[in-house]
């Protein structure tokens, strides 16, 4: 089979394979480990995507280097970026968003009552 990257377009079923085998970095990690990775992974696909921005589009570096990761995005849909990889980068910074914004407060509330999350 050839890599998801050599394809036109990407289907759902591709999208959920590639995450479910992604996944497996995160077997028998806390919830803080996997927090952790997934905010640092996301913090790559911001540093990544305004590379792109910089070197496929020819955007300045100073025009970048303060984008958040949604107004990456939104940069990368204006210059005309693949709508299927905007579309998917549209929930991926919903769900980093969640998760920096929510998940760690839910977390942490949670931990407050005694509980303990594994």
């Amino acid at each position: 089979m050839s890599s998801i990257y050599d394809k036109e377009e990407l289907s759902g079923d591709d999208v959920q394979s590639e995450v479910f085998r992604r996944m497996e970095k995160y077997e028998r990690k806390s919830f803080l480990e996997c927090f952790s990775i997934y905010l640092g992974t996301a913090q790559i696909l911001e540093f990544a995507l305004k590379r792109l921005l910089e070197e496929r589009f020819n955007v300045p570096e100073e025009d970048t280097e303060k984008l958040t990761l949604g107004q990456a995005r939104v940069r990368l849909e204006n210059v005309g970026l693949r709508s299927d990889y905007t579309e998917l980068l549209k929930q991926v910074v919903k769900d980093r968003n969640n998760a920096a914004h929510e998940l760690l407060e839910n977390q942490a509330l949670i931990g407050s009552l005694g509980v303990v999350a594994h």
